[in-house]
């Protein structure tokens, strides 16, 4: 049964970070090579078996509300 894995990568080129989605087989381990989706600046490599997917910028599509303590924040 594949699995999801996620992978947050900054491309020092852009200054952005960017997500990626990708599927995890339980066969041998397969990584593909990655490109920032902007400016194409190598972005290392990642395991994805069974492909990736761009997800999006961090910054401006993504945001985090979980906290290390459980708690929310202060209003």
């Amino acid at each position: 049964m594949p699995e999801y894995e996620y992978n947050w990568l900054d491309c020092a080129n852009c200054d952005e970070t960017y997500a990626f989605e990708t599927i995890i087989g339980n066969g041998a381990a397969t990584y593909e090579h990655v490109r920032c989706p902007v400016c194409g600046s190598d972005l290392g490599e990642i395991r994805a078996d069974l492909g990736y997917s761009y997800l999006g910028e961090i910054g401006s599509q993504f945001s985090c509300t979980a906290h290390p303590d459980g708690d929310s924040p202060a209003t």
